[in-house]
């Protein structure tokens, strides 16, 4: 997981799929990877469409961060592709530096 941009770029082929058109800032990435995801919960989810992936965030290439990192790129929306494959846009309040997701379980 450490290195997800990396290990997908064979099969993307093109470095601007890593960056979203809202995101301004001097990134080459704009996602992070669910860093509370392990190869465990990865393979004994019995709700793989409730699992965030990956992210709309600030990290950068190969970023692994917490849920509450996400960037609401657009608007106060930030876009979340789960582990089932979907994806979806979910509206994110920012208070601080903390980002609220009431969809998600606790430990995300």
């Amino acid at each position: 997981k450490s290195n997800w941009s990396s290990i997908i770029y064979p099969d993307v082929k093109n470095i601007a799929f890593y960056k979203c058109p809202m995101d301004k800032s001097c990134s080459n990435c704009s996602y992070s990877y669910n860093s509370k995801l392990n190869e465990n919960s990865l393979l004994n989810t019995r709700k793989p469409e409730t699992i965030p992936v990956l992210f709309d965030s600030k990290g950068g290439w190969n970023s692994i961060a917490p849920v509450s990192a996400a960037v609401p790129w657009h608007g106060d929306f930030a876009n979340f592709v789960y582990l089932d494959g979907h994806s979806k846009a979910m509206k994110v309040r920012k208070r601080g530096p903390f980002t609220f997701l009431h969809e998600f379980p606790f430990y995300f």
